[in-house]
């Protein structure tokens, strides 16, 4: 029986293959589907950034308005929009951690975060977004930001 990990690395694989193959259609039979090309250029540009939980470190960066998080995984820096803003990521005591997800994390939702403090205060933190970062946007950003 495969692993998680290999059937989500297979999903994403098939639907690369099926956006692949839906670009190469004509314009004619896109029209008449109910797929939009934009949506599948989409797909083929942004592959599911997949990475092993193991692999985080657990170093993070937090902007001042603690809406977004950059993380580090294996010399790759990805971003993580959130839903709302988390007071408790300001604290230079907070630890960020990953609890409960599976062994790959795909997208935003395989996040499971939890943010706490030395005084007890936990509060989960929910990814909207997870996204890669080439080098030239990691090279960009300021020093307090790098993970």
């Amino acid at each position: 029986m495969p692993s998680v990990h290999r059937r989500r690395l297979l999903g994403t694989l098939i639907s690369v293959v099926l956006a692949l193959m839906l670009a190469r259609l004509p314009s004619p039979v896109l029209a008449q589907g109910s797929i939009s090309a934009g949506s599948q250029a989409a797909d083929v540009a942004t592959p599911a950034p997949c990475f092993f939980r193991r692999q985080w470190s657990g170093t993070w960066k937090s902007t001042p308005d603690a809406r977004t998080v950059y993380i580090s995984v294996n010399h790759q820096i990805y971003r993580l929009d959130l839903d709302s803003a988390y007071p408790l990521l300001k604290s230079t005591w907070t630890v960020l951690s990953d609890r409960d997800s599976g062994d790959t994390i795909c997208n935003a939702v395989d996040f499971k975060l939890v943010a706490s403090d030395q005084l007890g205060f936990r509060e989960a933190v929910i990814v909207r977004r997870l996204i890669p970062l080439t080098h030239a946007e990691a090279a960009s950003l300021p020093k307090s930001l790098r993970p």
